[in-house]
């Protein structure tokens, strides 16, 4: 994904992607950018940050999306 971010920013830095991912959470879905960090755009490194209420706003945010019925699909079932 932040590859993806990267190119439509109009770079081939990975970090530039995780720059574009972080404020489209933040500035385009709400998210307050101080209760999430974006380490490496896996999720798996421990440096990767997010507060339980930032992952709520995420998931409303998201829920007005046009792209929310393929993203609530895609997601695990415990």
């Amino acid at each position: 994904m932040a590859c993806l971010a990267a190119v439509a920013s109009g770079s081939k830095d990975g970090e530039a992607g995780l720059v574009a991912e972080q404020q489209y959470v933040s500035k385009d879905l709400g998210v307050d950018p101080t209760s999430f960090f974006i380490f490496d755009g896996a999720g798996s490194d421990d440096r990767d940050r997010s507060a339980g209420s930032a992952m709520a706003a995420f998931m409303r945010a998201v829920d007005t999306q046009p792209f929310a019925a393929p993203f609530e699909a895609a997601l695990p079932t415990l």
